[in-house]
């Protein structure tokens, strides 16, 4: 559910440019209702208060974190029991090779298993992972990336669907955190697309 949630949530702001809103908020709704994706509503509320943001409404996206809290007591929680995981990747990262890391796919042989019995190839976090498999020189590459791509957005005058385009990059980022979609082809593959779209329209009346 959590990674048809994150392309729903990717996707979904382009309805804004090419559909009315009630048709946004069917999809999104129904979607919420039935996946009931803890991932794909942070990331969702991410997008949207990007949006709000870049809009200069800010009493809207106050009410959305709101409502994101208290989703909680419907839409399934996320699973806590990494959070243990995630310390020990962070230690092993600092006491090991902190500085250019293990090597990439490194976390895939540490045989990491959860409470549920259940081997994880990802570390569910791909920052952290990141850290761990190329140190600190790989996670300054890949902020400084991002926020390269940010400084550009913000520096040129955007249109709205250049807005609703990188408001699914928001959501893709948040999702790193709770999720691994870098390492999820049909998740990556959208998020490419999406910037490909961005750094080819800047400049356009699109």
């Amino acid at each position: 559910p959590s990674v048809l949630g994150i392309f729903f949530a990717m996707n979904s702001f382009l309805l804004l440019h090419y559909s009315k809103m009630w048709v946004f908020l069917f999809v999104i709704l129904s979607a919420l209702f039935l996946l009931k994706s803890a991932t794909m509503a942070i990331g969702l509320s991410a997008g949207l208060i990007f949006i709000l943001l870049c809009k200069k409404k800010i009493i809207p996206a106050v009410i959305i974190i709101l409502l994101l809290c208290s989703s909680f007591f419907w839409i399934k929680k996320p699973n806590l029991d990494r959070l243990p995981i995630w310390k020990q990747l962070v230690e092993k990262s600092v006491t090991g090779r902190p500085i250019v890391g293990c090597g990439i796919n490194y976390f895939s042989h540490l045989n990491v298993i959860d409470k549920t019995k259940t081997v994880w190839k990802e570390a569910h976090n791909d920052p952290l992972q990141i850290y761990l498999e190329l140190g600190i020189v790989g996670i300054l590459l890949f902020f400084g990336f991002i926020v390269s791509k940010f400084r550009e957005f913000f520096r040129l005058k955007y249109s709205d669907l250049q807005l609703y385009l990188m408001a699914g990059l928001v959501v893709f980022l948040t999702s790193t955190i709770p999720m691994f979609p870098m390492h999820l082809p049909q998740l990556s593959f959208y998020a490419i697309a999406q910037l490909a779209c961005l750094d080819v329209s800047y400049g356009k009346e699109i």
